[in-house]
C-alpha cells in the first residue's frame, strides 16, 4: 500500500508540476514573443508612417501575414478601448477600469480564448506609435474652432489648445496561438513523460506484485513442503554406515523431480542373510513419493523374509493394500531378493519389475548374464494377482545389478533409449571392479549417452557383489 501511494503521489506531483511550470513558462514566453511582435509593429510604423486608420490596418495585416500560424490577431486601441485598426478578430474580454482606461500592466495575466478551435493568449502592450495631426477631428467629432489648431488623432486639447499631459497612450492587443509557443518546451514534456512513465511503471509493478504475491507465498510454502518431503525420502534410504558388514554394495538414486517414486533398501535379516529391494511407483513427483513411502513402510514392518511368512504371500497383501489405497490409479513394480551366504542361496521375487541382472561364473569358469524375471504382476493393478518366490544357487563373487526403468529408458534428443544391451555391456566391461566403480561407470555411461540432460524419469541403481559367510568386512557405499 505504501508503494502504491508513493507511485500515485509521484504521478500526481508530476502532472501538477508539469501543468504549473508549463503554464508559467508559456505565459513568460508569450509575453516575450508579444513584446517582440509589438516592436515589429512600432518599427513598421516608423518606416511606413501611416497617415490614417486604414493605413494602420494595412500595416497590421502585413505584420500578421509575416507571422502566419503564430499571431491570431493584431489590434491597435486607444486607452479607452476604442479600436483604431484591426487585423483579425478583436478580443471581447479586454478589461477596462472604472475610469475607462484599459488595463495593460506588465503583470496582468494573459487572457485565454478560443479561435478557430485553437487556444489563444491575448494581451495588451504599450505601443510607441501615433497618428499625425489633422485639421479635422476624428470622424463624428466637431472641427476645431477658427484660429485653433486641432489635436492629433489620439490626443485631446486643453483650454490653451495644447494637449494636456501629452498624447494619449496607444496600445496593441495581440492574440498568440498557444500551441505555437509550446514548441521550445519539448524537453520539459519529455522529462514529464519520463517521470509519469516511471510512476506508471512502478504502479503497474506493484499491481503485478500484489496480484502475484499470494501465489508466490503459496509457491514458497509448497517448495518448503517439497524440500521437507525430499528430506524424508532421503532419510528412508539406507545410510552407508548402517549397512551390514561384509558387503560390497553401491547405489545411486537420481529423482526426476525434487522427490521421486523410485526407492531401494538393504535390510539385515536373521542368520546373516541380507535382503535387497528396488521399487518403482508409476509416475514421479509428490504423489509417487507418498505411495513409495506407503510401500516402504509396509515392507519394513515386519521386514520381508524376516519370519516364517513367505515373501510371495507378503506381496499379495501389499497388492491388496495398494488396490485399497489407490483405487487402481497408481501401481508399482518391485524386485526383492535375499542372499544367504551360509547356504549360498539367492531367493528373489519380481513383481512386474525390470529383470535384475545376475552375472555368475559357470563351473567351466566363464561368466554368463541371467535375467531374474520370475515372481508375478505389478502391484496395485490386479485384484487376484499371485506371487511366488524363486530360489537359485549362487556363488561368492557373483554380481547383482538392480535398476529402475529410468536407467534403460534414458534417451537422447532423438528418443533413442539407453537400453538393456548397453547396461549389460558396461557392466561386463567393469565386472571385476568394486561395486562402487561399477555403479559409477554405469551412471557415467547413462549421462554421456543422454548428453548430460536432466533425468526424465527417476533413476535408481543398486550393484551388489555376493560374498562368503566367513568373508571379512568389505565396503558399503551409496549416493
Amino acid at each position: 500500500m505504501a508503494g502504491a501511494g508513493l507511485a500515485i503521489t509521484l504521478l500526481a506531483q508530476t502532472a501538477i508540476n508539469y501543468r504549473y511550470v508549463s503554464n508559467n513558462l508559456i505565459d513568460q514566453e508569450a509575453r516575450r514573443v508579444a513584446s517582440e511582435r509589438v516592436r515589429n509593429v512600432e518599427r513598421s510604423a516608423r518606416l511606413s508612417r501611416p497617415q490614417d486608420a486604414e493605413a494602420f490596418r494595412v500595416l497590421l495585416d502585413d505584420v500578421r501575414a509575416e507571422l502566419s500560424g503564430e499571431v491570431a490577431a493584431l489590434v491597435l486601441r486607444q486607452a479607452d478601448g476604442t479600436v483604431i485598426a484591426a487585423s483579425g478578430q478583436p478580443s471581447e474580454a479586454i478589461a477596462v477600469d472604472a475610469r475607462g482606461r484599459l488595463i495593460a500592466a506588465r503583470d496582468t495575466p494573459l487572457s485565454k480564448e478560443t479561435r478557430d478551435s485553437r487556444e489563444v493568449l491575448v494581451g495588451l502592450f504599450p505601443c510607441r506609435c501615433s497618428l499625425p495631426r489633422q485639421d479635422q477631428g476624428a470622424p463624428g467629432q466637431p472641427s476645431a474652432a477658427p484660429g485653433q489648431q486641432s489635436a492629433p488623432f489620439g490626443q485631446t486639447q486643453g483650454p490653451s489648445g495644447q494637449p494636456p499631459g501629452g498624447p494619449r497612450l496607444l496600445l496593441v492587443e495581440i492574440s498568440l496561438y498557444r500551441d505555437s509557443l509550446s514548441a521550445p518546451f519539448a524537453r520539459l514534456r519529455r522529462d514529464a513523460l519520463v517521470s509519469a512513465s516511471a510512476a506508471l511503471a512502478l504502479l503497474g509493478a506493484l499491481a503485478l506484485i500484489a496480484a502475484r504475491f499470494g501465489p508466490y507465498v503459496r509457491g514458497k510454502q509448497l517448495e518448503a513442503q517439497v524440500e521437507l518431503a525430499r528430506q524424508v525420502q532421503r532419510d528412508l534410504l539406507p545410510a552407508a554406515n548402517s549397512l551390514p558388514a561384509g558387503l560390497d554394495v553401491a547405489a545411486a538414486f537420481v529423482p526426476a523431480s525434487q522427490v521421486g517414486g523410485d526407492f531401494y533398501d538393504i535390510v539385515s535379516l536373521p542368520g546373516g542373510r541380507v535382503a535387497f529391494v528396488v521399487g518403482d511407483v508409476s509416475g514421479h513427483g509428490i504423489s509417487a513419493a507418498l505411495l513409495m513411502g506407503l510401500i516402504h513402510g509396509a515392507m519394513s514392518s515386519p521386514p520381508w523374509g524376516g519370519g516364517e511368512d513367505d515373501p510371495g504371500r507378503s506381496a499379495e497383501r501389499l497388492n491388496e493394500l495398494l488396490l485399497a489405497k489407490s483405487s487402481g490409479e497408481r501401481f508399482a513394480s518391485l524386485f526383492w531378493c535375499e542372499y544367504d551366504p551360509a547356504s549360498r542361496t539367492l531367493r528373489y521375487l519380481n513383481a512386474g519389475h525390470l529383470p535384475a541382472l545376475w552375472i555368475r561364473r559357470t563351473p567351466e569358469g566363464t561368466r554368463v548374464v541371467d535375467r531374474l524375471t520370475e515372481g508375478g504382476a505389478v502391484l496395485g493393478l490386479l485384484a487376484d494377482a499371485r506371487y511366488q518366490t524363486v530360489s537359485v544357487a549362487a556363488s561368492e563373487g557373483d554380481l547383482l545389478v538392480l535398476y529402475s526403468d529410468g536407467i534403460v529408458e534414458a534417451s537422447t534428443n532423438d528418443y533413442e533409449d539407453f537400453g538393456e544391451g548397453r547396461l549389460i555391456a558396461v557392466t561386463q566391461q567393469h565386472q571385476d571392479l568394486p561395486a562402487r566403480a561399477i555403479c559409477d561407470a554405469i551412471a557415467s555411461a547413462v549421462s554421456a549417452f543422454t548428453g548430460g540432460q536432466p533425468a526424465r524419469d527417476d533413476q535408481t541403481l543398486l550393484v551388489v557383489r555376493l560374498w562368503r559367510a566367513d568373508e571379512p568386512q568389505g565396503r558399503s557405499e551409496s549416493r
